[in-house]
């Protein structure tokens, strides 16, 4: 069926008004590989589990990334190119992910097929994971018409560059947080770890994100380099924000799960009104910031929500399976089953 659609979808972009085929591309595919990538993200048990995933998601980034910059090139009139682009950029990582989950069956809990785990994805979180990932990938189409070409170009390029940067630091906080557990628990000290460290990263990456941009842009788009160096800054936050949303989001997974029905659809539905139409009245730049703000707010609404039960110490997405017997207070707020209730 997604083939079918994909097939659709390309065959009417020239006809009918390109720009909303994109958009409705880009929602559908983006709400596939966002309901594979968290179903898979929330059924691994170990990092070794994990770290394909997270790679299958770089790499949708950085191909749905590129194909928007082709588009940039050829010119808007030029969308059906950026479709089939985008429909082989989100298929090749939803086949890497569905190899990966069929060789390793015995990392995802129940054996269950890649397939099993969307449908029930999709039965517990229904049209708010779909508008989720819609809103969080929507900026991308959105910034067509809302700014020039090269604005948009130069926005890609930016957004690419910080994916692929931050990338290290979100797979270091996958393969830590199972050893923290096994430690004793993500603790307030690891916190304040995680959170030096990476202020410290982002201070030595901007440097070497704005030296690389800068042999990037003036050849491939023939201007000043400027306007890029303003978006640098915006975007590595946004990224680092967005790294701590996924380490938040391990916990509520474990924990709060239910909460994320509404909290990420209000928060991304809050973006798109608000947040991205402001951002958007001052260019590319301001469309920067909008979503600094927005994973702002994703990462203390799930900090939030992922300590709110059970203390920072609690139990988290990989809890270890020989720990001590809780204490009389944890039992109290486990509830009679224990750990395992979680």
């Amino acid at each position: 069926m997604l083939l079918l659609t994909v097939g659709l979808l390309v065959a009417v972009a020239p006809i009918a008004g390109s720009l909303w085929c994109l958009i409705a591309a880009l929602g559908l595919f983006s709400a596939v590989f966002d309901l594979a990538h968290r179903a898979l993200q929330a059924a691994a048990t170990t990092a070794d589990a994990v770290w394909p995933v997270e790679l299958a998601s770089v790499a949708y980034a950085v191909l749905s990334s590129l194909t928007a910059v082709l588009l940039t090139l050829k010119g808007n009139e030029s969308s059906w190119i950026w479709l089939l682009g985008l429909a082989i950029s989100v298929a090749l990582p939803i086949a890497a992910i569905s190899a990966w989950a069929r060789a390793h069956s015995g990392a995802i809990r129940g054996s269950s097929p890649i397939v099993k785990e969307i449908r029930t994805s999709i039965r517990r979180h229904r049209l708010a994971s779909i508008a989720y990932a819609l809103g969080l990938r929507a900026e991308r189409v959105l910034m067509v018409p809302l700014a020039s070409s090269s604005e948009l170009g130069l926005y890609i390029s930016v957004v690419t560059l910080a994916e692929v940067a931050m990338w290290p630091i979100q797979m270091a906080f996958q393969v830590m947080l199972p050893r923290m557990h096994e430690a004793g628990g993500f603790t307030g000290h690891h916190l304040r770890r995680l959170g030096l460290g990476l202020s410290l990263f982002l201070i030595a990456l901007t440097p070497i994100a704005t030296a690389c941009l800068r042999l990037l842009v003036v050849p491939l788009f023939g201007q000043d380099f400027k306007p890029a160096e303003a978006l640098v800054l915006p975007l590595m936050l946004s990224t680092a924000a967005f790294a701590l949303y996924t380490l938040f989001l391990g916990q509520v997974l474990a924990t709060n799960a239910r909460h994320l029905r509404w909290l990420e659809p209000l928060l991304v539905g809050t973006w798109i009104p608000v947040l991205l139409p402001v951002g958007a009245a001052y260019g590319a730049r301001g469309v920067a910031w909008s979503k600094v703000g927005l994973y702002a707010l994703l990462a203390t609404g799930t900090a939030l929500l992922a300590f709110r039960r059970h203390g920072v110490s609690g139990p988290g997405r990989f809890p270890n399976p020989v720990s001590e017997p809780p204490q009389q207070g944890d039992v109290d707020r486990q509830g009679p089953q224990g750990p395992a209730s979680a």
